[in-house]
């Protein structure tokens, strides 16, 4: 991290050793308000493709939930901000503010939503979703009508995310995993960073099923002899060979 700290202090006049989360440049403006908006009411990753990624593009009005606004003067007004960022194809300063003034607004209505619900169900989806955007399947997994085949591969899929965890938990029940605490507090901080994230995205949890995996194998492990018997037996083995 040093070459990169010097870097940044001689080319940007700024101490920062890590990226930012934003992973932009110091002075490059970045849309806090649009992505905060995004946090109120973003929870799968076919919002991610949809709309988050559509930020310097053209967002479909039908491809944003009924969730992402709660009564009719509030959905006229994000279809309106929706409408302006369409007509120049990003989020200005401006625009930006205005997505900030929405998103206040929601939060103040239902803070336990943007503060509780959304993190844990965003963290959800990125743990248990089938991982459609490395497969060739529909990321609409749940749209049976429209793809009954993809949307049966998808839940197939997700069934073995569900039960790695399940049998990873159990692992971690029994306590037979070693190095217990310090796994589980990376799955932890691993998920209470994840929680702040606008785009769900499965790619961001893979780092922590490597655990999960070695959670779940625990609970297969036969027992280990005990040590302490095995020392005790060579210890008379040793005495009564001496005598």
């Amino acid at each position: 991290l040093v070459p990169w700290t010097l870097r940044n202090a001689r080319t940007f006049h700024r101490f920062q050793p890590l990226v930012p989360k934003e992973a932009n440049n110091p002075g490059e403006f970045m849309p806090a308000g649009f992505r905060r908006w995004l946090r109120t009411w973003s929870i799968d990753y076919i919002n991610t493709g949809e709309v988050a990624w559509n930020q310097e593009d053209y967002i479909d009005p039908e491809d944003v939930p009924a969730r992402a606004c709660s009564g009719a003067q509030e959905c006229r007004q994000t279809m309106a901000l929706i409408a302006e960022h369409n007509r120049i194809d990003d989020v200005s300063p401006a625009l930006d503010a205005q997505f900030a003034a929405l998103a206040a607004q929601r939060i103040r209505e239902h803070p336990l939503d943007y503060y509780l619900v959304m993190p844990v169900l965003r963290v959800a989806d990125m743990t248990f979703r089938p991982r459609t955007e490395l497969f060739d399947i529909e990321p609409d997994w749940w749209d049976f009508a429209g793809h009954p085949t993809d949307s049966i591969l998808a839940i197939l899929l997700g069934l073995v995310n569900l039960g790695y965890v399940v049998l990873a938990v159990w692992g971690f029940l029994r306590r037979r995993v070693p190095l217990a605490g310090a796994l589980l507090a990376y799955l932890l901080l691993r998920g209470l960073l994840l929680a702040t994230m606008e785009n769900p995205e499965q790619r961001y949890t893979m780092e922590a099923f490597p655990m999960l995996i070695l959670a779940a194998a625990c609970v297969f492990a036969r027992d280990r002899p005990n040590e302490d018997e095995d020392e005790s037996a060579a210890a008379e083995s040793t005495s009564a060979d001496a005598a």
